[in-house]
């Protein structure tokens, strides 16, 4: 018989082979060509985004931050894409949230990209009205609102796309610009591929649920806060978007993006949050018609938040969280927002796991010899 003493040290070895081998890299892990980017700063880069409804390639921008410290020994990085609401940017957004402190902690690069604002006024071009071409936002089906902007941007124009009053954002493919982004991203920094989550706000929101609708494979999990899409944009039958978990943030008493599908105050219609993430979680197999469980958060009592979890889903979390508020930024979304993607199973925590299992069930092995 074999002793323990040789056979302990064989299986963590093979497992420990197996937890660096599961985790999924980036090409840029082998890449000599590198990223030079600063660490524990935050940049502005500009990345060209070939569209083929353009002329011309179009010069996007974001802001990123490789985080450094304690956390920063390990080269392999997750990554944290989040979009700014509509008239934001990724300046304000970068400085204003704790998602660059939370990176920091956790070896997880952040990235901010910037929304396109190519809204001419009186024939001058705007600053200030950053964008998102997302779940509808830029030509909406409605025709019944009564904004107070013609809200039609140049990229619109160009593309001969009728705005109608409804539309509010640009026409540039914010899809594509993303794609590109991450493939640049991927290439020149080491990355864990299955470590990759997006979030944001407002219509920053509809830009989450627009790559969870598009791109759904390049992420591991999606956080929205109060974003949703417009009526008749809801569609989640990508077939890659099974397995990939959802949060969602709202506030009860909004009135710009309304929960429950009401018009807002310019007549705009956007699904309600309880019909978007029942949706998403008949994609993920879960049980719809069953009483969802609750999701306690340290944050309970904080604006009353009630964050409720479906059940039986078969690869995913779908998690619906309401607070007592409109349209703001309540104090622990991004702590909420963290909570639920360290949720997530990653390749190291699924791997430790089954690191135990084996141990004990070995062990015990042992014991009945």
């Amino acid at each position: 018989m074999n002793s323990p003493k040789y056979v302990l040290p064989a299986v963590f070895f093979i497992l420990g082979r197996l937890l660096v081998a599961s985790c999924e890299q980036s090409r840029g892990c082998k890449s000599i060509h590198r990223a030079d980017f600063p660490i524990d700063k935050i940049v502005r880069r500009t990345i060209s985004v070939n569209d083929p409804r353009f002329e011309k390639p179009v010069e996007r921008e974001y802001l990123i931050r490789i985080p450094g410290g304690d956390s920063s020994s390990s080269p392999l990085k997750k990554l944290l894409l989040y979009f700014h609401g509509f008239q934001g940017n990724a300046s304000d957004v970068s400085w204003k949230y704790e998602y660059n402190m939370m990176g920091r902690l956790n070896n997880m690069i952040t990235v901010f990209p910037e929304g396109m604002s190519d809204l001419k006024l009186d024939g001058q071009l705007q600053g200030g009205y950053q964008s998102w071409n997302a779940q509808g936002s830029s030509s909406p089906t409605q025709k019944n609102c009564s904004g107070p902007l013609d809200n039609c941007y140049e990229s619109c124009k160009k593309l001969e796309i009728e705005c109608g009053p409804c539309a509010f954002a640009t026409c540039h493919n914010d899809t594509l610009f993303v794609s590109t982004l991450l493939d640049y991203l991927l290439d020149t920094l080491c990355i864990a591929t299955d470590q990759v989550f997006a979030t944001g706000l407002s219509n920053g929101g509809f830009m989450t649920y627009e790559l969870a609708s598009k791109s759904p494979e390049r992420f591991r999990a999606f956080a929205v806060v109060y974003g949703l899409p417009m009526q008749g944009s809801l569609n989640f039958s990508n077939p890659a978007i099974r397995g990939r978990s959802l949060l969602h943030i709202h506030g009860n008493n909004d009135i710009w993006v309304p929960h429950d599908g009401r018009p807002n105050l310019h007549g705009w219609l956007m699904e309600s949050a309880e019909n978007t993430v029942t949706e998403y979680a008949k994609i993920q197999g879960c049980h719809i018609h069953s009483p969802r469980t609750s999701w306690p958060t340290p944050y309970d009592t904080v604006r009353n938040l009630s964050c409720t979890q479906f059940t039986g889903c078969e690869s995913a979390d779908v998690v619906l969280c309401m607070f007592e508020g409109q349209h703001f930024y309540p104090p622990m979304v991004e702590e909420l927002t963290w909570i639920f993607f360290q949720h997530q199973i990653d390749c190291a925590s699924f791997i430790l796991m089954n690191v135990i299992r084996h141990c004990a069930l070995i062990g015990a092995s042992y014991l009945l010899l």
